[in-house]
This record gives C-alpha cells, structure tokens and sequence, in this order.
C-alpha cells in the first residue's frame, strides 16, 4: 500500500507552473548509499533551492522527522546562493482547509535549538502559517 503524501504533490503542482524557473523532485535511492537534502531542487535566477515536505496527521511534528537536516545543512552552506527550505503541513482534510508553514533552515535550526520540547504544534508555528492561496504564490521563497 503506498502511502499518500498530499504536500508533495500539491508542491509539485505550484513548482510546475512558477514561470521561467526549473525544479525536480528528487528521488530517493537506498542503492546509491546517499541521501537526499530535501524533496525538491527549485532553480531561480538569485537562488537554488531545496525544499523539504514533512506532512503531519496529528497535532505535532517531531524534530527528529527532519533526518535530512544535516545534508541541507551541507547544501546551504556550500555557496552563498542556496537555500534550504522545510515546508510542514498539518493536513486537514484537504488543502484549502489545511495550513502551509514554510521556514528557512536557519529559522528552523534557530527555533529548534531555542526549544525545550521535542516537537512543534500548529501554535508554536502561527507565525509562520500561510493559506494554500497564499502558499501557492511562492512570496515565501526569498
């Protein structure tokens, strides 16, 4: 049975119409002994970016989902014009009625070591929420 991952593909569907920029979802591959920094490789003419989906059922999202974190790490601080992203998204039911929380990863990395939990909660990340209408516009991409 395959599992249903809503976020990516509602972010493959908002990457393919960003006009002029290039992305590819990246695939995971347990023969090649690598792994990936994130799901997505998003090319711009300022930046390149990796973004990473985590979708949620529940209520909390636990730091330790995030095991890409040290590969995108390695991307972003490799050259000056890359860029890490973690999109985490509770789902809802549907995506107009879900909530899209993107941070940087530096934001992320900030928030996490600022924490005393082992997780986050749709409140501990309401600042940085978004609808899918304003999610699908990309401005969160800097």
């Amino acid at each position: 049975m395959t599992k249903i991952q809503h976020l990516e593909s509602i972010m493959r569907d908002v990457l393919k119409v960003a006009p002029g920029n290039y992305y590819m979802k990246l695939q995971v591959n347990p023969m090649a002994h690598c792994k990936t920094p994130g799901d997505f490789l998003y090319l711009t003419p300022k930046y390149n970016y990796i973004i990473e989906c985590k979708e949620c059922k529940g209520t909390n999202f636990p730091f330790s989902r995030f095991s890409q974190k040290y590969e995108m790490d390695k991307f972003c601080d490799s050259l000056m014009r890359n860029r890490g992203f973690i999109v985490i998204m509770f789902w809802k039911g549907s995506k107009k009625k879900s909530t899209f929380y993107c941070l940087e990863e530096w934001i992320y990395n900030t928030l996490v070591s600022k924490s005393k939990k082992k997780s986050f909660n749709e409140k501990d990340l309401s600042f940085y929420g978004m609808t899918y209408e304003e999610f699908k516009e990309l401005k969160w991409l800097k």
